[in-house]
């Protein structure tokens, strides 16, 4: 399991800034992430010994002066911090003492001053975490994290070292997910309509590839402000689904009870599996790191008219958090790419069915190619479907309504709502669709966009 738990003491040189004349939390200490992952398996009573926490004083104090220190989500454990400290890096040498603590907060009085090397307390720097400090692991994971401000008072309740800014602030912990899921290359291939539907325009095959980054957090980066990485969650792999439509896939071992693609079609070369296919999708399990889908419809035989839609994917990370326990987040829809077409696509917005109600849809051709037609609906409640309705010959105009009103299941033909997507096997220019429909005597046009540019 990859957990560094790491102590560093805070070394006097470290908090010492000349450049600083204000009260400063932010540059003495460490902001430490800790993976949502590794959080989510954390015991109640695991603890996280924070590997350094500090301050410098820019003022003058005295004996008797108050240092506040608080720490948010009250998961601070108290009785690890010093009762007493002794700074470096100023002329004079500065006690404090702990005056009053919980897990919110701690209270520090100074309680001597040296002057022995010098009067002036400016830059003392105090090692608080030395012990080191213990903060508990799920109030650090409800918290989100923990900040560390800093304010003082002198002994007569005034305040005092007050400029410094956001120095007087910083991050502790900072929690994040340890796992993001990303795509380096996507599926694009361009169905030829000339051809069928049966290939693309640059061949037979295409691929994706997607990784999922063990480091979402960067520390260091510009946009990420931890400075180590202190406790982190040990990846083992991934269970992907890859949703798309599959229904082209010639199943080579008919009837057996699972899709079985002839070999080729598929290659997942940094999958182990196992492989499962199905008409919606494809199930499988891969490592962490980049992972390729390969997709050649050359061995796809007898060769089947290919789909345009999206690809998605949906990650099931598998780890190992505190302790060895395992556990695993989802990412979901992923964005895989799509293929799309080059024939002629028409949208239909809204087309409804139902007794009294006639449709009007004409489709034409004016090129010299003829190309099958296939029709995909969705209704008011979500059902969808697809299916063919011949072809449309080249130079000609075809009325396709009543082979669309005939080619649907009786529930929507009786009453649907329906959405269309009318898909013909030609140069996407070459077609145009009308769409309208009477319901009564009265007669309405249907918005249609068509893919052509």
């Amino acid at each position: 399991m990859n957990i560094r738990k790491i102590f560093i003491p805070v070394a006097a040189g470290l908090l010492t800034s000349p450049a600083l004349m204000a009260a400063d939390v932010a540059t003495p200490s460490l902001s430490a992430f800790v993976s949502d992952e590794y959080l989510s398996t954390s015991p109640s009573t695991e603890a996280l010994s924070h590997p350094g926490v500090g301050f410098t004083i820019e003022a003058e104090y005295a004996v008797g002066d108050i240092i506040n220190l608080t720490f948010t989500g009250s998961a601070l454990d108290d009785s690890t911090l010093p009762s007493s400290i002794v700074s470096a890096g100023s002329p004079a040498v500065v006690t404090v003492g702990l005056l009053s603590s919980d897990s919110g907060a701690a209270v520090y009085r100074v309680t001597e001053v040296n002057t022995t090397g010098g009067n002036s307390t400016v830059n003392a720097s105090f090692n608080l975490c030395g012990t080191p400090c213990d903060f508990n692991a799920n109030a650090v994971d409800a918290n989100g994290g923990v900040v560390l401000s800093f304010s003082a008072e002198t002994g007569t309740g005034l305040a005092l070292d007050t400029s410094g800014g956001a120095d007087r602030i910083t991050a502790l912990f900072v929690t994040g997910s340890q796992f993001a899921a990303a795509v380096t290359d996507s599926f694009d291939g361009i169905i030829d309509v000339e051809d069928d539907r049966e290939t693309f325009t640059t061949g037979t095959a295409d691929s994706a590839t997607f990784d999922v980054n063990p480091f979402a957090q960067n520390c260091g980066g510009p946009m990420d402000p931890c400075e180590i990485y202190f406790a982190e969650a040990n990846p083992l792999d991934q269970d992907v689904t890859i949703a798309a439509d599959f229904g082209w896939v010639v199943d080579s071992i008919p009837g057996s009870p699972e899709l079985d693609p002839a070999a080729g079609v598929f290659t997942l070369p940094n999958c182990g599996g196992p492989t499962t296919y199905s008409a919606t999708a494809i199930n499988t399990t891969c490592g962490f790191g980049p992972s390729d889908v390969d997709i050649d419809v050359a061995t796809n035989l007898p060769a089947q008219a290919l789909p345009a839609g999206a690809f998605a994917s949906t990650h099931v990370l598998n780890f190992e958090g505190s302790g060895g326990t395992a556990n695993s987040i989802t990412v979901v829809n992923v964005p895989l790419g799509e293929w799309s077409l080059n024939g002629f696509q028409a949208e239909v917005a809204y087309m409804p069915f139902g007794t009294g109600i006639g449709q009007v849809i004409y489709l034409a051709n004016r090129g010299s190619q003829t190309g099958s037609i296939t029709v995909e609906w969705i209704d008011q409640n979500g059902a969808s479907g697809s299916f063919d309705i011949g072809a449309i010959a080249a130079g000609s105009t075809r009325a396709i309504g009543p082979a669309i009103q005939a080619g649907l299941p009786e529930a929507q033909q009786e009453g649907g709502r329906l959405a269309l997507t009318i898909i013909a096997n030609v140069p996407a220019c070459d077609a145009q669709l009308n769409a309208q429909y009477n319901a009564g005597g009265d007669r309405a046009f249907s918005v249609a966009n068509n893919n052509c540019t």
